[in-house]
C-alpha cells in the first residue's frame, strides 16, 4: 500500500501535510518509544517554561489540571498515566495534519497558520469530525522530518489530530471552564 500524503498548500510560504495510514503508524511507533522512555521532546519552536507564562495562563493550566484530576483520576497517578499514554499514542487519531513555516517566518506567518488551523478545526467540527491541536504531535520534529520529508528550511509549528472522540473515555469528558468575554475583550467606545 503506498503512503498517501497531501502536501503543498501555501500558508505564508509555509505548508501543511496531511498524512494517513502507514506514515502515521510509523510516526506513532517511534513516538510511543520515546514518550514511554521519558525522552523529552525538542520541538522546533521554543516552549516557555510554565513559570514564564502570564498569571492568567498559569491559572488556566492549574484549572485544567484540577479538572483533569476531578474527571479521570481513580488513583493519584491516573492523570499522568492516562495523559502520557494518550500523548504516546498521538491520541489514537487516524489523521494528523502538520503545519510548517519557513525558518525566518515572522509572527504574521504564525498567525496565518494558526488562523488556517482554527478554520480547519471549525470546518471539521461542522462535518462531525473532532480535532485537537497538541504539543505532543510535534514534540519530536526529527521523526516528522524523516517520515514526511519536511525540509530543514521549514519549522514544524503545529499538529492537529482529526478523528472521532470516544465519548465513553473519561479523558474526553474533561470540560475546563472558560473566561467570561468581559475578562479578555475590551470594546472601546
Amino acid at each position: 500500500m503506498p503512503v498517501r500524503r497531501l502536501r503543498g498548500l501555501t500558508l505564508s510560504r509555509g505548508q501543511f501535510t496531511l498524512l494517513l495510514a502507514i506514515t502515521l503508524a510509523q510516526i506513532r511507533a517511534v513516538n510511543q518509544q520515546r514518550v514511554l522512555a521519558g525522552q523529552n521532546g525538542t520541538p522546533d519552536l521554543a516552549i516557555a517554561h510554565r513559570g514564564q507564562w502570564s498569571s492568567r495562563s498559569q491559572q488556566a493550566m492549574a484549572d485544567w489540571n484540577e479538572k483533569m484530576a476531578e474527571t479521570i483520576a481513580d488513583t493519584p497517578t491516573d492523570v499522568e498515566e492516562q495523559t502520557t499514554q494518550a500523548a504516546a499514542n498521538l491520541f489514537n487519531a487516524p489523521v494528523v495534519m502538520y503545519f510548517t513555516v519557513p525558518n525566518n517566518a515572522t509572527g504574521y506567518s504564525l498567525f496565518d497558520t494558526g488562523s488556517f488551523a482554527q478554520t480547519l478545526m471549525l470546518s471539521a467540527t461542522d462535518r462531525g469530525v473532532d480535532s485537537m491541536p497538541a504539543y505532543a504531535l510535534i514534540a519530536y520534529p526529527d521523526v516528522l522530518r524523516s517520515a514526511l520529508n519536511i525540509p530543514s528550511d521549514q519549522e514544524i509549528v503545529m499538529g492537529v489530530a482529526l478523528g472521532h472522540a470516544k465519548v465513553d473515555d473519561k479523558i474526553n469528558k474533561v470540560a475546563p471552564g472558560r473566561l467570561a468575554l468581559a475578562d479578555f475583550v475590551h470594546i472601546a467606545k
